[in-house]
């Protein structure tokens, strides 16, 4: 812990946080960890970005972890105002390697992926984020590319779109005032224009996202 923050050396901070890293991979450490690491929860807001940076790939490792819950470590609405911050530090622009990180730690909780996870669940967690936290969700969803394929991409677009359609086409039909995605999830009305926009948004970013990866190959 004295390491950990000591205010004289980032480095310093920095190795703190990389020898816990190295007494995650021995499970019998784990028990004293579960009540430590959330001391080194702060760490996360370092003024350097390099410790910061170390701060989140420890969220990562102990996400690997089964008997240690990263967001007991760090709060999650801590995660997505660094999220904002780091967003407000590159002036929106993608490649951040503390965004980058934090978007790898996010992806299953914002977007699932796997062979069970269903397209009704992946846009539930996408309306719900830009609903609750739609800041936060705009850096998010304009850093997937480094995390995700382009068809994958592509079918996230294809949702959103399927969802912002089918509310407009709602909102256009005097007998229904409301529509709700898939299988009932994120009740969805074209009056909602903050919601509304936060989707048409992140439409466009992962659009431009697609056309850059394509550019690149």
């Amino acid at each position: 812990m004295r390491h950990a923050y000591d205010s004289s050396s980032s480095a310093v901070r920095v190795s703190a946080i990389s020898a816990i890293m190295i007494l995650l991979d021995a499970p019998h450490t784990h028990a004293v960890l579960r009540a430590l690491l959330p001391q080194l929860g702060n760490l996360i807001h370092d003024k350097v970005e390099r410790v910061r940076l170390a701060a989140v790939k420890m969220l990562i490792c102990v996400k690997k972890v089964k008997d240690i819950k990263f967001y007991h470590v760090v709060p999650v609405d801590h995660l997505l105002a660094r999220l904002v911050a780091e967003g407000e530090h590159s002036h929106g622009q993608s490649g951040s390697p503390v965004i980058t990180a934090l978007t790898e730690l996010l992806l299953n909780s914002y977007f699932p992926q796997g062979d069970n996870v269903t397209g009704s669940l992946q846009v539930q967690r996408t309306l719900s984020f830009l609903a609750s936290d739609p800041i936060a969700a705009s850096i998010f969803y304009s850093n997937v590319c480094t995390k995700l394929s382009v068809n994958s991409i592509a079918k996230l677009i294809a949702m959103i779109m399927k969802c912002l359609n089918a509310a407009i086409k709602a909102n256009e039909d005097s007998k229904a005032e409301s529509t709700r995605n898939h299988k009932g999830g994120t009740s969805l009305k074209a009056s909602n224009t903050k919601l509304m926009a936060s989707m048409t948004d992140t439409i466009i970013k992962l659009w431009e996202t697609v056309s850059l990866q394509c550019v690149r190959q």
